[in-house]
This record gives structure tokens, sequence and C-alpha cells, in this order.
């Protein structure tokens, strides 16, 4: 199944906020790494997640280094539209002087959509960036977008369409074609969902993949069930209540018991709500992540999975 993932150019990664859509991303990296693919990580307008997970800081909206074979960067809108425009004009300082201040900035920011159209673009051209001026290998063997969490990440993923309907000539027109053919191409991108095996994100992930099934042409890849607890047996004797911090222990347990019978409601659940789709398990870590080695344990079950 992460081969399949990997066969494709570009990986769009979502969930509700807080299921791990980001160390989901952050493992496929690890994963398209190990097989030597020069994989570029996308934020979306984040707070920059991911770079201080890889013991770096990024500086703009610039590509850096994170890892051997791993690249990343963090998209801001106002960077990607300077690009845009500039592509058009070519003189920065009509673009400074124009569009660089407070005025068109506010008019700008209050344009619905604009900043995800701006943003998709630019991975639109991230994906089709060359090495060289020959034009003889592409810049990045992967593409994996850090996307938003599920109420905007509806909106972004349906913008291109809401504008091209909106626009009907003319270059913003041709813009959102664009995206919307590399969205729609099967052979190229692949859409992910992370969740947990839990009401609320179970809940959320369904409303949001049904909603994106109507309202888009999203190619969909593999489910992650991220931080399943393992199955755990009860204690194999009695432990006296008595016996000091032992009633802390037995409660920890036992709370791991319930989670992790929960756990196994909601894949059901899962299973259930999204028949046709793959599922990829990954379990609880007991361990906090705290950078991207935390990751390593979760990359070799992987690994071997794939083998």
């Amino acid at each position: 199944m992460l081969s399949e993932i990997l066969d494709h150019r570009l990986v769009f990664v979502s969930g509700k906020g807080g299921v791990g859509k980001t160390t989901t991303a952050m493992l496929l990296a690890l994963f398209a790494a190990k097989k030597k693919k020069r994989t570029l990580i996308v934020e979306m307008n984040s707070s920059g997640l991911i770079a201080p997970l890889f013991n770096t800081s990024s500086n703009g909206q610039e590509e850096i280094s994170l890892a051997p074979y791993i690249s990343g960067i963090n998209l801001s809108p106002n960077k990607c539209f300077e690009e845009y425009v500039l592509k058009r004009l070519h003189f920065k300082a009509l673009y400074q002087a124009f569009f660089n201040n407070k005025f068109v900035s506010n008019f700008l920011d209050a344009i619905p959509g604009l900043n995800d159209i701006l943003m998709l673009g630019k991975i639109y051209d991230l994906e089709r960036q060359y090495k060289n001026k020959l034009m003889a290998q592409r810049t990045y063997d992967l593409v994996i977008v850090d996307a938003p969490a599920t109420g905007h990440g509806l909106s972004t993923l349906e913008v291109p369409r809401v504008l091209r309907s909106a626009v009907k000539i003319g270059p913003l027109n041709s813009h959102a074609t664009d995206i919307l053919n590399m969205l729609a191409d099967k052979k190229k991108t692949i859409f992910c969902l992370v969740t947990l095996a839990e009401e609320m994100p179970v809940n959320e992930s369904r409303e949001y993949i049904n909603a994106l099934k109507e309202r888009t042409n999203l190619n969909f890849g593999p489910l992650f069930v991220n931080a399943v607890m393992p199955e755990i047996k009860s204690l194999s004797r009695s432990i006296p209540s008595t016996e000091s911090g032992i009633n802390t222990i037995k409660n920890y347990h036992n709370l791991a018991v319930e989670r992790a019978k929960l756990n196994q409601i909601y894949i059901k659940k899962i299973n259930e709500f999204f028949p046709d789709f793959k599922k990829i398990v990954l379990p609880f870590q007991f361990n906090e992540i705290r950078d991207y080695r935390g990751l390593i344990p979760l990359l070799h079950l992987l690994t071997e999975g794939s083998s």
C-alpha cells in the first residue's frame, strides 16, 4: 500500500486537527527517502511545525534541506501572490509600488479562496519544477502536501472548481483549470486521509470524504488509522492495592485496556464507513515524538510491512 502511494508524484495528507496528519506526512517522507526518492514536504501557511522536527528552521518561503533526500517548504499566501504577479508584470518595483501596501493587502485578504488558489498554484509549479534549464530531470520525485485540516481542507480543494465556474475566461480561469487537472490526475495525484479510531475523528472523516467525493475528482489512497492502542490482556495476577503506587499502575493499565477496546470498536466503524478504502494502522507510540527520530520505530514497522 505504501508503494502504491509512492507510485504517484503528488500526495495530499489531511484529516481532523490533532489526528497526526503532519507526523504521517513526515513518516511518508522518511519512507520515500529510504527508497532514495527526492521528496519535498509542503506546509500550507502553517505555523511551521515540520522544520523544527528535523532540527532546523525555515526562512520564509524557501525550499530548505531537512534530511538526506528530504526538503521542506512552508507556503506563504503573500509570497505566492508576489510570485504569481511577477510572472506577469516582470517588474518588482511596480509590484512593490502597487500591491505592497496595506490597502491592497487588506482587499486581497478579503477575497474568498484567493490564498488557497495561490498556494495550490505554487504546489502546481513545485510538482512541475526541473533541476536545471535543460529540463532533463524533475527537482523532486515526490511532493507531499501537509494539507489543511478537514473544514479548511474541503474549501481549499474545492476552490479551483468554484473559481473556474465564477471566472469564465482569462488567466485565473486557466490557472484554476491547470490546478483542477492536476488534482484529478489519478496517475499523478493521490489523497490520503488520517484519522484516529475514536468517535469524533471517525464521524468527521466520514463527512469529509463524502463531501470530497461529491465536490472534487480526487483519487483516494489508503486511509491511515493513527495511534491505535495494541490489544492488552488483563493482568495475570491480582495486585494488592496496599502496595505503594500500585493503584496508579493499575489505573493506567485499566485505562489502556479500555482504550484498546474502544479503538477496536471504531476500527470496525471505519471498515463499515470506508469499505472501499485500504487501511494502514499505525500503532500508538508510548514514547514522546520530539523530532523525526521518534518516528524511526514506525518507519521500521512500515518498511517491514511493505517488503
